[in-house]
């Protein structure tokens, strides 16, 4: 069964941390079985890296459910990597996964959900300051 530890999750907060310094963000467990990491600001424009692939949606979007299994095919640039390594990270803490769909059996150690911006609290995008 899934199980995460409040120590695995502020492990994970704070390399996370510590790798991203200039960017805010949520790290909290969920349900005993999940670690929920929401992007909520920084100077990086994920949106903008998002390769859209559904012409139905919307133009100003405010938050993202991150598929970690398909970043590589959904982001570009410094998105990519910051995601990557987010992702990375979240599952850093004795993870693993023998699960079988073909036979409904599922074993993890903790489940992994990334967004950026959340349905209550969107992403902000900070405006980087010129140095005169």
């Amino acid at each position: 069964m899934a199980y995460i530890k409040t120590e695995q999750v502020k492990a994970i907060r704070d390399q996370i941390k510590k790798e991203f310094p200039n960017v805010k963000f949520s790290v909290t467990r969920e349900h005993y079985s999940s670690v929920k990491i929401v992007i909520l600001s920084s100077e990086i424009d994920f949106f903008a890296d998002y390769i859209k692939t559904i012409e139905r949606y919307e133009a100003e979007r405010t938050y993202l459910q991150v598929n970690h299994h398909y970043i590589d095919t959904s982001f570009t640039g410094l998105s990519k990597e910051v995601l990557s390594k987010i992702s990375e990270i979240a599952h850093s803490q004795n993870w693993f996964d023998e699960s079988d769909s073909m036979t409904d059996y599922f074993h993890t150690a903790y489940y992994v959900g990334i967004s950026i911006g959340d349905w209550s609290r969107p992403y902000q995008l900070k405006i980087l300051k010129e140095v005169a």
